[in-house]
């Protein structure tokens, strides 16, 4: 049954890890081929997805992360039948998944079998839950890119197959900003680390505070724009939080008579948890405190006394634990935190009306990526090494050809591809003036012009462009031809530049990058 099984694929010890894990899975022989078959896949076109992204895993690792979540994450994996009303099925709690027999759904469901509930610590579980959706919506589209996107030949993005556009561009601006690493990790390490306050950190050491506080601003609000544009019943979270919010800092400035009103529920907790507490030392109090409570159907009938007798000391422990709350609230130093936790969540939970939701999310995300191409011209003028010139480069062309709607990368944006271009300049100005790519025109205007055209190109290695300028016969114009290795995949009409403008050779193919 093995050599059935595994006989066509060529072993690496990632692949044998593999194999030793589906051998130890109730799998049907068909689920196991395909999960091979996947990985087959990404082994293949794994190489050319890490040289166009470069901040990314190395195969190895990123191989090893799916079979160690094969392994200890699903019990069972079942393939239903593909019709257009088919929807995947993720249960992480029993480690079931039953889902489509398409290789990038299958993998989707994979990743998503692992989605955490991740922490930003802003004191509102609104914010935390849509925070996490999104990352980790962004996480599992991430995850499923290499198999998508590279088939061992080309570079070809699937649009269609992104599970969300909205969620994957925040996920690739935030792997551009911290690094692949840091927001795997925070995606899937959550409990131990600040992770948005270190994020502030990254950024304003990289890029100055101002210029932090904008990107997390926007950062948050988008997220929330994306989860209540898209659910009616969480906008209704929001608006009523915000509401509550409001109210709360309304009251707090009014100090006196909030630190009032904090004292007066206070003493309502207090009596409580004394009231409470004698019921527990009495099993007379506490059997007729039970008989009130079934008359009032306020607790289920089917509880027995010892059950509820513990559930009342839950309920003195939860008084106790808002009280200490309350306690703090008239602390002069927590008092101005709370108030201070308050004034920033306010921002984020204030939202336009329902219909308005999805045009200014339009709009601030324009903003938000003016914010990004703003990084990336600070980390222009920062880079001196030529490695670091040629990895900038490559994430410039892949953060052109990102999507930001179905239709539209982030290059085809008119507020933005102005700013893009200014861009493309200054790198290229970094890359002739530190003899990194060839110098084919006479004056740098014409240099940078060509340059730019050319590495807009999806050719999966900048190092194997070869270019050539020919002369059209009866025509006073120019034409560039641009190669991948020795394969022809472009030519550009020149028609205002003459062979007098040339710094090489006509007719000769040259190699662009040094």
């Amino acid at each position: 049954m093995k050599d059935k099984i595994f006989s066509k694929f060529v072993k690496e010890d990632y692949n044998n890890n593999l194999e030793e894990v589906l051998q130890k899975k109730d799998f049907s022989e068909e689920v196991k081929n395909c999960l091979l078959n996947i990985f087959y896949k990404i082994e293949n076109g794994y190489n050319d997805y890490q040289t166009v992204k470069r901040d990314t895993f190395d195969k190895k690792e990123y191989i090893e992360k799916l079979t160690n979540i094969i392994d200890n994450n699903i019990n069972s994996l079942e393939f239903i039948e593909t019709t257009k009303s088919s929807k995947d099925k993720v249960d992480k709690k029993n480690k079931t998944i039953k889902c489509r027999q398409i290789d990038n759904k299958i993998l989707y469901s994979i990743a998503k079998i692992q989605n955490k509930s991740i922490i930003i610590n802003l004191e509102d579980k609104n914010l935390d839950k849509v925070f996490s959706d999104v990352m980790n919506i962004g996480n599992n589209i991430n995850t499923v890119e290499p198999l998508r996107d590279f088939n061992g030949f080309s570079w070809n993005q699937i649009v269609k197959d992104i599970e969300d556009i909205r969620c994957n561009l925040i996920f690739q601006n935030m792997i551009y900003l911290l690094g692949n690493e840091f927001t795997y990790n925070w995606v899937n390490d959550p409990e131990t680390t600040d992770y948005l306050n270190l994020c502030f950190s990254i950024l304003t050491k990289k890029y100055g505070k101002e210029l932090a506080d904008d990107i997390i601003d926007k950062l948050l609000r988008l997220i929330i724009m994306i989860k209540t544009e898209s659910s009616d019943k969480i906008y209704e979270e929001f608006k009523e939080s915000y509401i509550k919010t409001k109210n709360e800092l309304e009251r707090m400035g009014r100090s006196s008579e909030y630190i009032a009103n904090i004292y007066s529920i206070k003493k309502i907790k207090d009596d409580e948890i004394i009231r409470i507490n004698k019921v527990i030392a009495n099993d007379n109090k506490v059997l007729e405190e039970y008989n009130n409570r079934i008359k009032q159907n306020a607790i289920q009938d089917n509880i027995d006394i010892n059950e509820f007798k513990n559930e009342l000391e839950k309920e003195k422990n939860n008084l106790v634990l808002e009280l200490m709350e309350l306690n703090n609230l008239v602390n002069p130093s927590k008092f101005l935190k709370r108030k201070q936790i308050l004034e920033q969540n306010i921002k984020y939970l204030e939202l336009p009306e329902k219909e308005l939701l999805k045009k200014q999310y339009g709009k601030d995300i324009v903003l938000f990526q003016k914010l990004i191409l703003k990084c990336i011209e600070i980390d222009i003028q920062n880079v001196k090494d030529k490695d670091k010139i040629i990895d900038l480069l490559y994430k410039i062309r892949y953060y052109c050809f990102l999507p930001i709607t179905s239709k539209k990368n982030t290059y085809d944006i008119k507020e933005l591809k102005e700013k893009i271009e200014e861009i493309f300049k200054e790198i290229s100005k970094k890359l002739l003036n530190n003899r990194i790519i060839l110098e084919i025109f006479k004056g740098e205007e014409n240099n940078l012009n060509i340059i730019k055209k050319i590495l807009l190109s999806r050719i999966i290695r900048f190092e194997d462009i070869n270019i050539k300028v020919s002369k059209e016969k009866g025509k006073e114009g120019l034409i560039l031809f641009i190669y991948d290795e020795k394969t022809q995949e472009e030519k550009i009409e020149l028609a205002d530049l003459k062979k007098e403008d040339l710094k090489i050779k006509l007719e000769k193919i040259k190699k662009l990058i040094n």
